[in-house]
């Protein structure tokens, strides 16, 4: 192994840290573990958004298109369209109007 040169004192101890860590052996899974994450125990509530959950998700994408045309890159919208992501914006809630039974 060639010797390794650090010009700060963190280097040398991130180095050291490093090497610690790939020598230590992986633990060993216990038996009965499972690896698929446990189901939630309790449902949400999720009643008070009920008929309006569409205009929910049409106004994020309506904020998220107005974001982008600002010049805010929003990480869950990265590659999308602001011009897009307002028409459909605007769609799914004019389309949820007309389709949305009178009541």
């Amino acid at each position: 192994m060639p010797r390794l040169h650090f010009s700060t004192l963190a280097e040398l101890l991130a180095a050291l840290a490093i090497r610690r860590r790939l020598r230590r052996p992986i633990p060993a899974r216990r038996a009965g573990s499972d690896p698929q994450p446990q189901p939630r125990r309790t449902d949400m509530n999720l009643g008070f958004l009920a008929g309006y959950r569409t205009y929910v998700i049409a106004a994020a994408m309506l904020v998220a298109a107005v974001a982008q045309l600002l010049g805010v890159d929003l990480p869950s919208f990265e590659g999308q369209s602001a011009g897009h992501l307002l028409m459909e914006g605007l769609a799914i809630i004019f389309l949820r109007k007309g389709i949305k039974p009178a009541g």
